[in-house]
C-alpha cells in the first residue's frame, strides 16, 4: 500500500493511533475498553508473558483511579511500567530488568528544578526509547523541565512553584510550533498579547 506524505506547515500529519507497524487491513474490533481489546489481542497472539503485565497495569490503573491524589502517583507509575513491559515483550524488544530512569538532588534547597531526572541507556525506559526512535543516552534533566513541558500538568505546576509564565509558555509553544523563542522581546511581546 503506497501512500503520499501529507504536511501542513512543512511537518508531516499523522495519524495519532500507530506509531510504528500500523496494520490497517486488520479487522476492526469494537470494545469498551482500550484494556479488554489489547488484552484480547495478547491472548490470541499466545502473548502469555505480556498478558500478564497488561493485566496488573490495569490493575494498577484501577487503584490510581482509586486512591487519593498523594497516593496515586506510584500506582501510576507501576501502571504505565507493566503496560511498556507488556508491549515490548509483545514486540520480542530484549529490555533489562532495570526501570532505565533515575534520579538525585542537587545540593541546596529542595526544588523541582533541583531534581534531577537521569534516562538511561539501558533498561525498560531505554528499550522503550529505542522502540519508538527516541534518543536515550545518559541524558539528565531537571524535575522542573520535564514538568512544565508537559501541558497537562503547566496550570498546576504554574500554581505550586514559581515558574515564569513566560518561560511556560515558551515551551508549550515550541511543542506546537517545533520552534524555539531566544530572544527576551519575542518573551515580552507574547506576555503582552495574551495578557499574561
Amino acid at each position: 500500500m503506497t501512500h503520499r506524505e501529507i504536511r501542513y506547515k512543512n511537518k508531516p500529519l499523522t495519524i495519532h493511533k500507530a506509531i510504528s507497524e500500523p496494520h490497517f487491513n486488520e479487522k476492526t474490533i469494537l470494545v469498551t475498553s482500550t484494556w479488554d481489546y489489547v488484552d484480547l489481542w495478547l491472548k490470541r497472539n499466545h502473548q502469555d508473558k505480556a498478558q500478564f503485565f497488561w493485566q496488573q497495569a490495569q490493575h494498577f490503573y484501577h487503584a490510581t483511579s482509586v486512591l487519593p491524589k498523594n497516593s496515586s502517583p506510584l500506582t501510576a507509575y507501576y501502571c504505565m511500567l507493566n503496560a511498556t513491559k507488556a508491549l515490548l515483550l509483545a514486540k520480542s524488544i530484549r529490555f533489562g530488568e532495570q526501570h532505565g530512569v533515575s534520579g538525585w538532588q542537587k545540593p541546596g534547597r529542595l526544588y523541582l528544578s533541583n531534581e534531577m531526572v537521569k534516562f538511561k541507556r539501558g533498561g525498560i525506559l531505554g528499550a522503550l526509547c529505542q522502540h519508538l526512535g527516541e534518543a536515550s543516552n545518559d541524558e539528565e534533566l531537571s524535575l522542573q523541565h520535564l514538568l512544565y513541558t508537559l501541558p497537562y500538568d503547566s496550570l498546576t505546576l504554574m500554581s505550586t512553584t514559581r515558574v515564569s509564565k513566560i518561560v511556560l509558555l515558551s515551551a508549550q509553544l515550541e511543542d506546537l510550533t517545533g520552534f524555539r523563542l531566544e530572544k527576551v522581546k519575542a518573551y515580552r511581546d507574547i506576555k503582552i498579547t495574551i495578557g499574561i
